[in-house]
């Protein structure tokens, strides 16, 4: 059996797994802005109370697949990860009626994913001096 599926694994050894599985999930969406601009202007009216046009929308996809990238190579562990810890707690913050209320009228229990996401940002930002493993060396 490989030694990260063991229960005697180190952090150092599964915390890439954790920081990949974030990284992914979350470059879904960065890239999203960058291939569908248009369909988070809405988005962005709704949750955020904000109206951004195109080209924001554009730079914000843009500096969010950045950040991810660095998350996802461990870079500047302190800052990516608590960026990114961050950016998901505003999140779930801007869904907190879609997440407290998963079965009412227009809501939709896609939302929930962003609590175990913000769980695992929140672990991984807490651990990441020990998250050593399959990192960019600077």
């Amino acid at each position: 059996m490989p030694k990260f599926l063991t229960p005697t694994a180190s952090p150092a050894a599964v915390l890439p797994i954790l920081r990949w599985s974030i990284a992914i999930f979350m470059l879904v969406w960065s890239i999203d802005k960058l291939i569908m601009p248009e369909d988070f202007i809405g988005l962005f009216q709704h949750f955020y109370g904000a109206s951004f046009g195109v080209t924001t929308i554009l730079a914000i996809g843009a500096v969010q697949t950045a950040l991810i990238l660095a998350f996802a190579l461990g870079l500047y562990r302190t800052i990516t990860y608590g960026l990114m810890l961050l950016m998901n707690a505003i999140t779930v913050v801007v869904s907190l009626p879609q997440i407290l209320d998963p079965y009412g009228g227009g809501s939709n229990q896609l939302f929930f994913a962003s609590v175990p996401v913000l769980a695992a940002c929140l672990v991984l930002f807490l651990l990441r001096e020990q998250d050593t493993k399959l990192v960019l060396k600077r």
